[in-house]
């Protein structure tokens, strides 16, 4: 081992470490040599870098164990030739032991990031002792979004201020989990000029803390002193109870009751390509998933049996193996009794139903998967108003009208007997008190589409945006669920933003040489075109009402009734509280764009 050329005591190292767990026994000084050999054969390793050590020192100051590594980086600047100029640079690293526990500190945050990954020999330390360094006075919050990506939403913001643990958004904030924090937890002995708890920063998820820059290495030792015994000692305490509580122990976790498939793709603001369109479309509207509950006495844990059916055909029962390793889910289909009618739907449903991107997964004990990771949350008391509407005479698993062979859609709706929530759209949400169908309806079913219809009511200036999707279910007795509004919620809200950005007539107007095109009613009766109702629309005022409206029948007034009998601790009333919350939170943001959400359910 060389000796160190440089007196280590006068360093002045930023304190910022890793904190780790020993994967195995290795303990003290053994840790802190294999810690040592995997941070030099990471700092040799060949990334367009040329790195020489000069400097690797062990040291023992009262119960740590040291190993300070300090080195010296060559590079050519990224705006200057190749060969030509060359930046020097100088790094340090030092690893501190305490038994099984060790602190990984680097000067270069990449190469601290380099190290840990793919390291073997040690584990970031739970995320409940991370978040034991998260107190009072946030001025930093840094939020990951566990919610389907939408144009509409952040995946993930950051936030200022004197004490954020009092502006989170209790609605709009529920699907953000807690990435980063900067505030004052209480930790004996870390106290600042006016007595007060110090500024710490702590990252849950990664294992990691950062405190600032201390005076000497001896200071160092003392501060990692409290910091360990803090980590050994405190108890767990999460914080910002209103955000998604991202968790790494799943042994609680059991009896899946819904599973959805929520793709990126239809809620895209690109143009998206149009089989992975179809595709998405497909799995996410056409296709139900119908969790089986596992037989009485069995055990129940992630995994779960499905029922697959694609367009009222059933494609077999499903088994979805969950796993969890390091806090990452894998998902894995095997057809327990698949129906021979198609193997490519088998081979499609598969990849949608392991896709851990696309695939969110509600559980009885109150926790949810969503984006590969597992999730408590929280969810508000605060009821939806929703619109209870008849649909007697209608098919409510029914979206669109069936076609034969050389049938358009446009052409289809509403007429030979439909009875499709099209149709219903069409005879019974825009009427005039004699029940009539009033003002002008346009379909705009398809790729890229605005809705699957546009109404106007041209006295009241009123422009709603209607998407619609089929109940998962048709029993008498069915319960609410999350996933069969999860993804058309999303679009209504999305698409209102187009409004804001893009002329509605500008958008009908392209649609116009298109099949749908031609699906244009007034007052019920079937216009030619689109020609008059863009016209009537150009009319328009600059600040006219937009309304985005959700026709989804899953839910019954008889539900929403019978759950407000119910208590808390009732999986019944979970559920009801999970769908409250997302139209809330979604309401919040038509409101953004200046509208209002209504959803359309069974009476």
């Amino acid at each position: 081992m060389a000796k160190a050329t440089l007196d280590t005591k006068k360093l002045t190292p930023f304190l910022a470490p890793a904190l780790l767990d020993s994967s195995d026994k290795s303990a003290d000084a053994v840790l802190r040599d294999r810690l040592g050999k995997a941070a030099r054969a990471k700092i040799k390793g060949s990334d367009g870098v040329a790195r020489r050590v000069i400097s690797d020192g062990d040291d023992q100051v009262r119960d740590f164990y040291l190993r300070t590594i300090i080195y010296e980086e060559v590079r050519s600047p990224a705006w200057a030739p190749a060969n030509t100029l060359t930046d020097k640079t100088h790094q340090f690293i030092i690893i501190a032991v305490q038994g099984a526990r060790a602190a990984l500190n680097a000067s270069d945050g990449a190469m601290r990031d380099r190290i840990l990954k793919g390291l073997k020999l040690a584990r970031p330390v739970p995320r409940a002792i991370i978040e034991s360094f998260v107190g009072d006075e946030a001025s930093v919050l840094h939020l990951s979004g566990v919610h389907t990506p939408t144009a509409v939403k952040p995946n993930s913001k950051s936030l200022t201020g004197s004490a954020l643990e009092h502006a989170l958004d209790p609605l709009g904030d529920q699907t953000f989990v807690l990435s980063a924090v900067r505030s004052r937890p209480s930790v004996p002995g870390l106290t600042d000029a006016k007595n007060r708890p110090v500024s710490i920063g702590a990252a849950p998820s990664s294992g990691r803390i950062w405190i600032g820059r201390q005076k000497s290495l001896d200071e160092f030792v003392e501060t990692m002193e409290r910091v360990f015994l803090h980590a050994q000692t405190a108890p767990a305490s999460p914080r910002f109870a209103m955000l998604a509580q991202q968790i790494t122990d799943v042994s609680a976790v059991q009896d899946a009751y819904e599973i959805s498939v929520t793709p990126k793709d239809l809620l895209s603001e690109d143009v998206v390509d149009p089989a992975d369109y179809a595709f998405a479309r497909k799995w996410a509207y056409d296709a139900t998933f119908e969790v089986i509950p596992p037989a009485k006495g069995a055990a129940s844990g992630l995994s779960f049996t499905v029922e697959c059916t694609l367009l009222g055909v059933a494609l077999g029962q499903a088994e979805i193996a969950v796993t969890f390793t390091d806090g990452v889910v894998g998902l894995a289909l095997t057809w327990k009794n698949p129906a021979a009618s198609s193997t490519v739907d088998h081979q499609e449903c598969r990849r949608a139903l392991t896709d851990v991107d696309m695939v969110k997964i509600h559980y009885e004990s109150g926790h949810a998967i969503a984006q590969g990771r597992c999730y408590s949350s929280q969810y508000t008391d605060q009821p939806f108003d929703w619109t209870f509407q008849s649909f007697q005479g209608f098919d409510v698993e029914k979206e669109k009208p069936a076609l034969v062979k050389g049938q358009s859609l446009a052409s289809a709706i509403g007429v030979n007997g439909d009875n499709s929530l099209f149709a219903f759209v069409l005879e019974k949400v825009f009427v005039d008190a004699a029940g009539r169908p009033a003002g002008w309806l346009a379909c705009d079913d398809g790729s890229m589409e605005l809705a699957d219809f546009i109404h106007l009511d041209p006295t009241k200036k009123v422009v709603t945006l209607v998407h619609v999707k089929a109940s998962g279910s048709a029993k008498v007795n069915r319960q609410a669920s999350v996933s069969d509004f999860e993804i058309v919620v999303s679009q209504a809200v999305k698409n209102l933003r187009h409004l804001e950005r893009r002329p509605l007539g500008t958008e009908l107007t392209k649609g116009k040489g298109k099949k749908i095109g031609s699906a244009v009613w007034k007052d019920g009766v079937r216009q030619k075109n689109r020609d008059d109702f863009i016209k009537a629309i150009e009319q328009l005022p600059d600040r006219y009402k937009k309304v985005a409206m959700v026709v989804q029948p899953r839910l019954t007034q008889s539900e929403v009734t019978a759950c407000e009998a119910l208590t808390n601790g009732s999986n019944r009333l979970l559920r009801m509280k999970q769908l409250s919350t997302l139209l809330l939170a979604s309401r919040l943001s038509a409101m953004a764009c200046g509208a209002e959400l209504y959803a359309v359910v069974d009476i």
